[in-house]
């Protein structure tokens, strides 16, 4: 995560040595750097309880999602049919859970459709974020002029018509 204080910048990766690194350039200055050092560490761990926090409400608004109780009949019967068409009324859970379930059931290449770019690329993220995957992650998108698609690519959000172009290619 990124923190901003009163222009410090600080990442939590390296925080520690680029606050000593500026401490020691701008000791001369008056300021507590001991306290400071203190009042980062702090803002830290309270935006990391802050995250902790959104990841355990999402994880159970998805555990009640309507098509959580349907995960495995929906894997079987992907497994055991060539078409399955999965109905529901709208946020059950289609579009952001039954990819993750069939990519947990060993699924490796999963494409989504969308009607439009602006869906392909939320859907996209959101199943980024709620997989807890950054960039170059097993989850993309790919519309017209636009693709986050990699050689890790497993699930792949796409517009109809990326789709239908895919599928005159093959």
């Amino acid at each position: 995560s990124f923190v901003a204080l009163g222009g410090w910048r600080t990442d939590n990766s390296n925080s520690r040595s680029h606050i000593e690194n500026c401490c020691s350039k701008q000791a001369e200055s008056g300021l507590d750097w001991e306290l400071f050092r203190g009042v980062v560490q702090h803002y830290e761990d309270f935006r990391q309880k802050q995250a902790i926090a959104k990841i355990r409400k999402l994880q159970s608004s998805i555990q009640s999602l309507p098509v959580a109780k349907m995960r495995q009949e929906i894997v079987d019967a992907v497994r055991k049919h060539t078409v399955v068409l999965v109905a529901g009324d709208t946020g059950c859970g289609k579009s952001t859970q039954v990819p993750q379930f069939l990519l947990e059931a060993g699924f490796r290449n999963i494409v989504v459709t969308q009607p439009r770019r602006i869906a392909a690329v939320s859907l996209a993220r959101r199943v980024t974020n709620e997989r807890l995957q950054g960039a170059n992650s097993v989850i993309g998108h790919q519309i017209r002029f636009d693709t986050t698609k990699t050689h890790h690519t497993r699930i792949l959000f796409v517009t109809e018509g990326i789709l239908l172009r895919k599928l005159e290619g093959d």
